[in-house]
Formats: C-alpha cells, sequence, structure tokens
C-alpha cells in the first residue's frame, strides 16, 4: 500500500489588513510580543489579517506569519481553525503577513502570497467615491486607498463649491467607509481624507450631489486646451438646456481643484496666462442652484 501525503493547500484571497477596535487576542498579545521590534512601552496598532477558509476537507488549521522583510517570518502565530487574526503591530513599519494551511498531522501547504501591510507611511487618497441622494438623506461610499500607508481611519470634507469645506471640515469618521444624514436642498461637493499614525493622506477627487428642487445641469462636453508658450486657451460645449455660467477647476492632479476654481460667467472658452506647469483642468456648468458633474479632464503643460 502506498501512503499518499496530502499537503494543506494554499489559502486563497488574502485580503488587505483593515483597522479594527476589538479587544485583542492573547495569542496575538504574545505574537507582538515576540516581534520583538520595539520597547514594551510603545504603542501598538491592532490590524486584522483574514483570509478565506479552504474546502480542501483536510485543513485542520492555519499558521499567520509576520515578518519586517520580504519571506522572512520573525513571528508565527498558530490560529487553529479561525479565519482571521487580529495582530498587534507597532507604528513606524512595513511588516509582510502570509498564511499558510497545515493538516492533522502538522504538515504545511505552501504559503499564500504575501500581504504587505505599511505603517511607516501616510495613506494615499480613498478610491470609489460615490455619492447618492433619497430624498433629503445624502449618502457618501469610498474603497480604501490602494497607494501608501494602510488607512485606520476617515474624515470628511463637504462644501457648496469644489474644493470647498464650508459646510463639513475634515469632520472625523473612524474606520467607517460610509456617511450618510440629512441635508438642506442644494448642490454639494464631498471629499474624502485617509489616515493613520503617520499622517493624513491627500484627499480623494470631489463628488458631487444634489438635494431638492430641479435636478442640476448635464456636464458641458468638448473640453480642449491649447497651448501656445504661456497662455492657454480653453474651450467647450454647453450641455443640453445650457447654462447660467461655468466653473473651471485645475488642479495638480487628476480631479483636484487645488490650484484655482475661476467662474468665467456665461463664456464657453477662456485664455488666460498660466505660470510653467502641468495642470489637471475640468469644467462644470451652473444652472440657478445646481453645478453639473465635472466635464472630461484634459492636461495642459504650460511652458
Amino acid at each position: 500500500m502506498t501512503l499518499a501525503v496530502q499537503h494543506a493547500r494554499i489559502p486563497w484571497a488574502l485580503r488587505r489588513a483593515a483597522a479594527v477596535r476589538s479587544v485583542l487576542r492573547v495569542g496575538a498579545l504574545a505574537l507582538a510580543a515576540s516581534l520583538a521590534l520595539v520597547s514594551a512601552a510603545a504603542a501598538q496598532i491592532p490590524i486584522t489579517a483574514a483570509w478565506d477558509r479552504n474546502t480542501d476537507g483536510f485543513t485542520a488549521g492555519y499558521r499567520v506569519s509576520v515578518g519586517t522583510n520580504p519571506g522572512s517570518a520573525q513571528a508565527v502565530l498558530d490560529v487553529g481553525s479561525a479565519t482571521s487574526v487580529v495582530l498587534p503591530l507597532p507604528p513606524g513599519g512595513i511588516y509582510y503577513v502570509s498564511v499558510r494551511g497545515y493538516t492533522d498531522a502538522g504538515i504545511e501547504g505552501p504559503s499564500s502570497g504575501e500581504v504587505v501591510v505599511d505603517l511607516a507611511n501616510s495613506p494615499g487618497a480613498p478610491t470609489a467615491v460615490q455619492a447618492s441622494v433619497n430624498g433629503a438623506t445624502a449618502s457618501i461610499s469610498w474603497a480604501p486607498p490602494d497607494a501608501g500607508g494602510v488607512a485606520l481611519n476617515y474624515r470628511i470634507s463637504v462644501g457648496t463649491a469644489p474644493g470647498a469645506s464650508n459646510i463639513l471640515s475634515d469632520y472625523p469618521l473612524g474606520a467607517a467607509r460610509s456617511v450618510s444624514g440629512a441635508v438642506p436642498p442644494g448642490t454639494y461637493f464631498a471629499r474624502v481624507h485617509a489616515g493613520n499614525a503617520v499622517g493624513i493622506g491627500p484627499p480623494s477627487p470631489d463628488v458631487s450631489f444634489h438635494v431638492g428642487g430641479a435636478a442640476p445641469p448635464g456636464a458641458p462636453s468638448a473640453l480642449a486646451a491649447t497651448v501656445a508658450g504661456s497662455s492657454v486657451t480653453l474651450s467647450w460645449a454647453a450641455p443640453a438646456g445650457g447654462a447660467d455660467t461655468y466653473i473651471i477647476e485645475a488642479g495638480s492632479a487628476t480631479g483636484a481643484a487645488d490650484i484655482a476654481v475661476i467662474n468665467v460667467g456665461g463664456a464657453l472658452s477662456l485664455t488666460a496666462t498660466a505660470p510653467p506647469g502641468t495642470y489637471f483642468v475640468r469644467v462644470r456648468a451652473v444652472r440657478g442652484s445646481g453645478v453639473s458633474v465635472p466635464s472630461n479632464e484634459v492636461i495642459v503643460r504650460s511652458r
């Protein structure tokens, strides 16, 4: 009879760690102690690593490896049959987390791919920011940044013009990834920042929403830019139904309006002198109290 040894297969879909506020497990505390990365007095950040359960029928448990270099584990935690664990990690480091399944006989399968937990850098901008309105209630949701350090908390700013924060300014939301509430009639612009122990990252692009009254106008179309040295000419087409005025937004990154927000009245073009640099430009239509979503974006390089 030939003895067949079956190895527990790789845990799949290991997900990026996310902040939690739960009581740490004793095993996780032991892991932090075994890491010996900082003094006992240093603050630690609870990070949850989670993965999908194997369906091979013979995986008995999982071991989580944590290190400060790729492929090099400084600590291994046996979590039994659990499919998540809280890791109290010291801030200021970059950690590499992976998982292996094992059988009842203790035979380990291959390792999952490593997930990088960056606690040394501030997060990038939140992604996939969306707004919806139901009656007088506005809801905004977003996804974690896809660059920079791990996002442990978020804050939101809301204003009545692109880039403005006259309604809410850096309002803290904890680890939540959505917010909703009753809003007076009007058109609003919201953006979200992510933060961690290192600092606050850049804002997401503005998302606009309108509450009550007539719907805002459609977006201007066919925005184009012509550059001659430092002279920049922008032109665009009016939306269906027209507009009272137009607002030009210029930023240092796609979707940003951190350089200029200019009301050009009812004109469908603008010529101006711009300092040397690269600009990301969009135009919005305004009719009554409604402001449209932005037009297509053009990149302007002034010399």
